[in-house]
């Protein structure tokens, strides 16, 4: 008798990990149920504890690709490397609200590694939409390790070098103008090194992390205030009109922000918010949340405002 060695070794790996759910379980099942217990503990905050259960969820998925690529069913492999890239990002995204900047960047790194081995995945049946969308997210996530380095990590070669790689991604894969925006982003890093503190602390990082339209019409947006210091909102425009009576929203630092806009709102939008330092966040309303990047400066200040 014969056995597939690969497909043993995967299951035992499996029975291992998910030993603390209670029972062996087959890797599609435990994923799943390791994503229920990161949300869980995301609703109540506890921010490491649900990094470490994405990334239980996220090793579950990448063990049931293996399982589907020994079986030859390579459109499922792909959907599935896309699951697992999803639970990495999912996981630095959990450890930047519990301030663990290092981790978060392993996970995003990871994350990047598994959207790429998906979009080879979806190359090898002539997918050619697909492949694209893969290359896309793992160069967002080089860009969010970027904006660890340069915000988190005070250390902006390491963010030069992230933006650069995001950046050659972007440029690999037709997003030209995210291509030269990154590398704008990486040609300007050393200088925020080099500046004064005073110059420094001005510095605006804000990430649109979420948009949403409710069922009311009316739009709720998350956004991460990356830097250290407060950030106001203090005007909003609905398509090039300011929106009069909008309540002024307060960013707080090293943390995320939702709040509902004024007004009702239909995908293509244009929404424009305005911080009391200047920052102009521009942004058009979609079914989900696209990549997009604005960059807002004056002096010695650094204005940028993306969307991932």
């Amino acid at each position: 008798m014969t056995f597939n060695t690969k497909r043993v070794a995967i299951v035992i790996m499996v029975s291992i990990c998910t030993g603390c759910l209670g029972e062996s379980v087959p890797p599609e099942q435990a994923a799943s149920e390791w994503e229920a217990q990161a949300q869980a503990y995301e609703q109540t905050s506890e921010w490491e504890k649900a990094a470490n259960a994405w990334g239980e969820a996220a090793e579950a998925w990448e063990n049931q690709a293996d399982i589907l690529e020994d079986a030859g069913d390579i459109r499922q492999v792909s959907e599935t490397r896309e699951k697992a890239a999803s639970g990495w990002g999912a996981q630095a995204k959990a450890y930047k609200k519990a301030y663990e900047w290092k981790k978060a960047v392993k996970a995003y790194e990871k994350a990047a590694e598994v959207w790429e081995k998906a979009a080879e995945s979806w190359e090898s049946i002539d997918c050619i939409q697909k492949p694209k969308d893969c290359y896309g997210s793992a160069a967002n996530c080089w860009f969010n390790i970027g904006l660890i380095y340069l915000t988190g990590l005070d250390n902006s070669r390491k963010a030069a070098e992230a933006y650069e790689k995001a950046a050659e991604i972007y440029e690999a894969n037709g997003f030209d103008i995210l291509a030269e925006l990154c590398q704008e982003l990486a040609s300007e890093a050393p200088v925020l090194e080099d500046d004064t503190e005073s110059k420094v602390e001005d510095v605006e990082m804000l990430v649109l992390e979420s948009q949403e339209i409710l069922s009311d019409g009316s739009v709720e947006v998350c956004i991460l205030n990356a830097g250290s210091a407060v950030v106001w909102i203090v005007e909003e425009h609905h398509n090039g009109v300011q929106v009069e009576g909008a309540l002024r929203r307060k960013l707080p630092g090293n943390s995320t922000t939702c709040f509902t806009l004024a007004g009702t709102y239909t995908p293509g939008d244009d929404v424009v918010l305005v911080t009391e330092e200047g920052t102009i966040i521009k942004f058009t309303i979609k079914d989900s949340t696209s990549l997009s990047f604005f960059i807002h400066k004056y002096g010695y200040h650094h204005k940028i405002f993306a969307s991932v």
